[in-house]
């Protein structure tokens, strides 16, 4: 196993219980306060550690940013496309996708992060790049080697999964950002799954028709 050094040099084997702490306390603070706002001080004494303990671990604010939201999208959707229940059936398992899909991108902590990314883009422009790397890409990524093996003739699985996700985010997420009244469960279940068959159906169509 890797060491992590510390600051002195000298080597020290992480302390996987601490790194939790940290990971889970940052999650919780960034949401609430904002990055800006959120200091590794802050961060230490909620996880109930030292900041150069969470400095070993997370050498920047940044980087704890990054895998706190990481790690936030790693929790909630399926790491690698086996996870997916009955993943040959295009439909089951795309619904399977987007509902683990909305469950973490309409999360309060989920939603309050994107409300803060927005409102500090001008005092901290950075995070827009560090949440598209860490949450974006990666989910888009995930679902697009999903589509690959459920749709091998598609060309662009990359574009067909943004496509998708573009449609999963969009019905659910204006009501939260005009303060409108929320889709119910059932509202957002039958959503996912008929934005899955949209885009299966646009998918064939453009297939026959190549």
């Amino acid at each position: 196993m890797a060491k992590t050094r510390t600051p002195n040099g000298a080597g020290r084997r992480p302390d996987a219980a601490k790194r939790a702490a940290i990971l889970n306390a940052a999650q919780h603070l960034f949401a609430l306060h904002g990055f800006t706002a959120t200091s590794m001080d802050m961060v230490a004494a909620s996880a109930g550690t030292s900041k150069l303990t969470a400095y070993r671990h997370f050498g920047s604010k940044e980087e704890l940013f990054t895998a706190a939201v990481t790690g936030r999208c790693e929790a909630m959707l399926p790491v690698t496309t086996e996870s997916i229940p009955n993943h040959k059936d295009s439909q089951a398992a795309l619904t399977a996708f987007g509902t683990a899909f909305l469950a973490l991108i309409l999360h309060p902590e989920a939603v309050s992060v994107h409300r803060l990314i927005v409102a500090e883009r001008d005092r901290a422009p950075q995070l827009g790049g560090l949440f598209h790397a860490a949450a974006i890409v990666p989910t888009q990524m995930r679902l697009a080697q999903l589509i690959a093996r459920l749709e091998p003739l598609i060309n662009d699985p990359m574009a067909a999964a943004g496509d998708l996700l573009a449609l999963w985010r969009s019905k659910p997420m204006m009501p939260i950002e005009l303060g409108l009244p929320h889709l119910t469960s059932e509202e957002r279940a039958a959503h996912v799954a008929r934005s899955v068959r949209l885009c299966l159906a646009g998918w064939a169509a453009i297939q026959r028709s190549n």
